[in-house]
């Protein structure tokens, strides 16, 4: 699971907040709980493949690992195997 998932659909949100409370990252953006299991359950399910995203343009420069990191003077590194293309 990546960060940013586990980050914002799964741990609890803890900033200045009781250990107590269950609320997500992505309850205190606006999202419904039940939004949020139903599209947690559809990332576990279902696999993304390109052709059937509709991305923006930032997304797509992501997902094609075509971001400049300025950090290393480069592109992100990496490759993405064939069924991603599909």
């Amino acid at each position: 699971m990546s960060y940013i998932v586990r980050h914002n659909y799964e741990k609890k949100y803890l900033i200045k907040w009781p250990v107590d409370r269950t609320e997500t990252h992505a309850e205190m953006a606006g999202l419904d709980r039940k939004e949020i299991r139903r599209m947690r359950r559809e990332m576990f399910t279902k696999r993304a493949f390109l052709s059937f995203l509709d991305l923006l343009p930032i997304d797509l420069k992501i997902w094609r690992k075509e971001v400049w990191r300025p950090q290393q003077g480069a592109l992100v590194q990496g490759s993405l195997p064939a069924f991603a293309f599909m």
